[in-house]
């Protein structure tokens, strides 16, 4: 039988870096982001990532059982009892078996943020080997040039110091995430109107705006006024519409839906871009048209710049062509090529020359009744609004 004083310097040797190690593990919400798939910066996005679940469920067998086990084990060796360690251990080893089976997985994965040299080079290598099979990234000037500097026009309810804050993360977004991806970029500014007649210093000829206000239906402030009043005071100039009320029909921030028509009006100023895919319904049948709205497939998915909710959205590769990122959305989650996220969609036109809409698992009534609400401020129903229709050309002709 070992002294005391053995028996409280092992166990204490033993049981304080492992108390210390679980100190650091986090819990609540600190848990909660780490459950989550990771945006481009590393923050924690909606979606929930089963790997991590499953990982954290292997890692929390792993430590108890480490834990219990190595305890145990100190106890009998010190006591003398050695040979009843290996019964000890053969009996709990199938648990340690189980948890590592749940652990390493999500543990090998992670390996990539120690050596992103790899990762960037295992991503390099399988663009490549796909290179014959995907064109080249998309030109945007189909759909005219990305605005020099883009305005919101704030009629809404949102102070100027909260709307302020909101546009420099998404001109962060921009900058960091979108540029790359799709190579348009544009200066985020504001003004305040007080009705839609309210004059906006805006550059004709190079800039653009975004209308933000509380009511989409609203007589004076909604969008058949603004609407009327774009056309006669700024025809030509790219525009979109953000509502309160339509965001909150979407349980969207309105931070999020804002960032959405940024970037969107950044793609395609003038919502004219299509770009050819297989059909949704039919992949034997002749390709579509799909209509170039880089967050629709991804509406219902956001991730942080710092505090700001912004919107996800899709990349070159969504559309089948080759930009920098492999994946098909910057947020790295689940999504084939001309297909829709949960709560997302697509729309297209068929080879009848008719529209379509291919809407991802889970769209709400709230997300329809949103659109309903938008009515002719969606660029998509614009788009269907137009008088003359893009000709059907092929692939090299529209892009």
């Amino acid at each position: 039988m070992s002294p005391w004083w053995l028996w409280c310097l092992v166990f204490a040797t033993f049981n304080l870096p492992t108390v210390g190690f679980l100190a650091a593990v986090p819990f609540g919400m600190r848990l909660n982001d780490m459950l989550k798939e990771k945006a481009p910066d590393g923050s924690a996005t909606d979606a929930t990532s089963y790997s991590r679940v499953s990982g954290a469920l292997g890692a929390i067998m792993v430590t108890s059982f480490f834990w219990a086990t190595g305890n145990m084990v100190l106890g009998l060796t010190l006591r003398g009892d050695v040979s009843e360690v290996k019964s000890l251990l053969d009996a709990v080893s199938v648990f340690f078996l189980i948890g590592s089976a749940l652990f390493l997985p999500y543990a090998f994965n992670q390996l990539k943020t120690l050596f992103p040299w790899g990762a960037n080079a295992a991503a390099a290598i399988a663009q490549a080997n796909a290179g014959a099979a995907l064109a080249p990234p998309l030109a945007l000037q189909s759909g005219g040039c990305a605005p020099t500097r883009l305005v919101i026009g704030n009629l809404s309810s949102v102070s100027d110091g909260a709307l302020s804050a909101a546009l420099a993360a998404i001109q962060i977004q921009i900058n960091r995430d979108f540029q790359p991806e799709w190579g348009a970029t544009t200066i985020l500014a504001s003004q305040r109107m007080k009705s839609p007649q309210s004059p906006v210093q805006i550059d004709a000829a190079q800039d653009a705006i975004i209308y933000l206000g509380d009511k989409a239906q609203d007589p004076s402030d909604g969008i058949d006024g603004l609407f009327g009043h774009h056309a006669l005071t700024n025809p030509g100039v790219p525009f979109g519409f953000v509502f309160l009320d339509a965001c909150a029909q979407r349980n969207l921030d309105w931070s999020v839906i804002l960032s959405h028509e940024i970037l969107e009006l950044l793609a395609d100023p003038n919502a004219i871009t299509r770009v050819v895919g297989p059909d949704p319904k039919n992949p034997r049948a002749p390709d579509v048209s799909f209509e170039l709205e880089v967050c629709d497939a991804t509406e219902m998915d956001c991730y942080s710049v710092g505090t700001v909710k912004v919107s996800n959205f899709v990349t070159q590769r969504y559309f089948g062509r080759n930009g920098r990122s492999a994946a098909t959305n910057i947020c790295r989650l689940p999504l084939a090529p001309f297909s829709a996220r949960p709560g997302g969609y697509a729309q297209y036109h068929d080879s009848d020359g008719g529209i379509q809409i291919l809407d991802g698992n889970h769209v709400s009534q709230g997300q329809l009744g949103a659109r309903a609400m938008m009515g002719k401020g969606r660029r998509n129903a614009r788009r269907a609004a137009a008088t003359a229709p893009a000709e059907k050309q092929t692939l090299g002709e529209v892009l």
